[in-house]
């Protein structure tokens, strides 16, 4: 009698296995189920709101598929406490067709133990399966979240390194960065301004190149004049490479007769004034020479700049001038190299005069004219000026630096849709689990109180983890 007393543990997930087991439900219980299911169906949507504790439960489960069978019995509970209830016939039977209904529906629970094999599978159904996964989906939305917080963070590094890298690019040809192409087609209005620093430089080799020139065409012309004795020079010892042809005229009084010269310019188009002197005066033939200003030669120089093939004849000569200049240094560096002695015997002693300092200045400033020459700004601006594919190509570039600005904010604010949709499933979420775990551990709780007048009387314990939920 005392181990009759002894209480049974079953494993939630083997309760309903141990109901169809001992033949407390019917192995083809669940098509007795589904006509019960389908009653509900029908009951649920017509159940009048006869009391305050009906409303609140309407409210709580407002569809029929969370019906089971212990909320029928309140439902009933509540009916017969309500004005449906009041009516009842000679043999205290209630006459309300709803009442009717309803205490029908609980009678095809009872029978064959429906109501125990459905409280159990709804409990190994919302321990095993539903509670976890609401708890996983928690999980996984709280990881999404901060999955995306760092991805909202990468890409906001992002845009910083690419407002960064517009900034640079901007800053190095001289832009704002508001409109581009119209700003790039402005830079080469500086063109000028840069050519005459190369032409200003440039002056500064005028005076070694125009001495070296000097001396090498010195060295092909016959400078032997031969003044004599005397303290003139004879003009006709000089060979000046012009022919002197005989004068036919008479020779000219010097008071009476004014001196004609043929300036070699015709009379029809050019008429002379012709001024009365005085007959002791002889007469002044001066030769007008147009005013140059300074600016003229540097405004041309500047313009030569502008042509490419004459830069590169510019370039090529600057070059071929510094290695000149630093085979020089060499040369005088190490003054027992017998090699570099060799290459300038023969050439102008004025080369011989020049010293190591001189010569080193003289390719620093044949350098800077290169550096002038070859910056890379200049050859941008110039590829801006005659290239519009490169024009095309550079503001393209440009552009796509806030193309990708513009992509990574997009794709941050669409992360941060994200993580508000996923913050509010976790909060819509949370409240389903609480109810989930309250209706698993009630169900437990009346099952267990009905499981002993199935079990011959043995007390039933649940276990497992539905007792930890």
């Amino acid at each position: 009698m005392e181990k009759r007393k002894q209480p049974i543990d079953i494993q939630y997930k083997q309760l309903l296995e141990a109901l169809v087991d001992r033949r407390i439900v019917p192995n083809k219980w669940l098509e007795q189920h589904k006509q019960i299911r389908d009653a509900i169906a029908a009951l649920y949507q017509e159940l009048p709101l006869a009391s305050d504790q009906l409303v609140k439960f309407r409210a709580k489960k407002p569809i029929h598929d969370n019906i089971n069978y212990f909320d029928c019995k309140f439902i009933f509970q509540c009916l017969e406490q309500s004005k449906e209830g009041a009516a009842k016939n000679l043999f205290g039977q209630y006459t309300s067709p709803v009442l009717k209904q309803w205490n029908a529906l609980i009678r095809q629970y009872e029978k064959k133990n429906i109501y125990a094999a459905e409280t159990a599978r709804l409990i190994a159904q919302n321990t095993a399966f539903e509670i976890p996964f609401l708890k996983k989906s928690i999980v996984q939305n709280e990881k999404q979240v901060a999955d995306n917080n760092r991805k909202i963070a990468d890409l906001t590094r992002s845009i910083a390194e690419y407002k960064r890298k517009l900034k640079v690019s901007c800053a190095d040809m001289g832009i704002a960065g508001e409109h581009f192409r119209d700003e790039l087609r402005r830079l080469p209005l500086e063109l000028p301004n840069m050519f005459k620093k190369v032409a200003d430089a440039s002056d500064e080799l005028n005076d070694a190149n125009a001495t070296l020139h000097f001396e090498a065409e010195a060295e092909d012309i016959g400078w032997d004049i031969s003044l004599g004795e005397s303290d003139t020079a004879d003009g006709s010892g000089i060979d000046w490479g012009i022919e002197t042809v005989a004068s036919t005229e008479p020779a000219a009084a010097a008071e009476d007769t004014p001196v004609e010269i043929d300036w070699n310019i015709p009379t029809s188009d050019v008429v002379e004034p012709v001024s009365e002197m005085n007959d002791t005066e002889g007469t002044d033939v001066v030769e007008t020479v147009p005013y140059m200003p300074d600016s003229a030669e540097k405004i041309t120089r500047v313009g030569l700049l502008d042509q490419s093939e004459f830069r590169t004849r510019a370039v090529n000569d600057l070059l071929e001038l510094r290695a000149f200049l630093r085979q020089r240094l060499l040369e005088l560096s190490g003054s027992d190299s017998v090699a570099f002695a060799n290459q300038f015997q023969g050439s102008s002693p004025l080369l011989e005069q020049q010293s190591s300092a001189k010569i080193e200045e003289l390719q620093a400033v044949v350098d800077k004219a290169l550096s002038l020459l070859t910056d890379k700004r200049l050859q941008q601006l110039l590829l801006i000026k005659t290239s519009e594919r490169y024009l095309d190509r550079h503001v393209a570039s440009l552009e796509m630096l806030t193309k990708h600005m513009d992509k990574c904010r997009r794709e941050i604010h669409a992360l941060e849709d994200k993580n508000i949709a996923l913050i509010d499933a976790t909060k819509n979420v949370q409240p389903q689990i609480n109810s989930l775990v309250t209706t698993t551990k009630k169900l437990k709780k009346e099952l267990e109180a009905v499981l002993p007048s199935l079990f011959m009387g043995y007390k039933v314990n649940v276990v497992g983890e539905v007792n930890s939920l």
